[in-house]
């Protein structure tokens, strides 16, 4: 009887181990071609180009865009998908309250970042940025979840959240690279979680 009970509670751990995250949907790091894509939801961007240049393009580096793309009922808005020689390492797009919803439930909840009080706006030190977020980690690939709520450098008041799921070894082969979807809030996060 022991016996029989005792592989009845191994049977059922899988059952409730979090799944990790590779992709969303069919978007599957390190796996998706843009042959794969339905050019009705995506469109090509244009080429990248090496950070502080005009002219020099990184060749290697496509972009596609869409406005949104429904993935198992959930809208995924403003999402890029960046190909480094025709293989996905990158995505990015909103991370609204009902995919932050789909991916806790899917995904289970991520490790929280450091917090950060950044000052973009002049005005007063009372209109800073509060940067923080939920970091999921998979082998080489990196799940970021990433808030940031206050002031930007126009000291208008801004409301970020951006989920970007990717490839750290290609991210860092591209890091030279300019990418459509770039926001100083990005650099900000990575910054804060790598101790900079």
């Amino acid at each position: 009887m022991y016996y029989v009970i005792a592989l009845l509670c191994l049977l059922a751990l899988p059952l409730h181990a979090q799944t990790k995250v590779n992709g969303l949907g069919s978007y599957q790091i390190d796996a998706t071609s843009p042959d794969a894509l339905n050019p009705a939801n995506f469109r090509e961007m244009e080429k990248a180009n090496a950070k502080g240049t005009v002219t020099l393009a990184c060749p290697h580096i496509r972009t596609f865009a869409s406005g949104g793309i429904e993935i198992m009922g959930v809208t995924f808005t403003n999402v890029y998908l960046f190909f480094y020689d025709n293989k996905l390492f990158r995505i990015t797009c909103d991370y609204t309250p009902a995919i932050e919803q789909a991916f806790v439930r899917t995904y289970g909840k991520g490790t929280a970042s450091p917090q950060s009080r950044l000052t973009f706006c002049d005005e007063g030190k009372d209109k800073n940025m509060l940067l923080k977020g939920e970091i999921w980690e998979n082998g080489d690939i990196l799940t970021l979840a990433i808030h940031a709520k206050g002031y930007d450098s126009d000291c208008k008041q801004e409301d970020f959240n951006k989920l970007i799921i990717h490839s750290k070894e290609l991210t860092e082969l591209t890091s030279e690279c300019e990418l459509q979807d770039d926001d100083p809030l990005i650099d900000e996060f990575y910054n804060l979680i790598n101790g900079r």
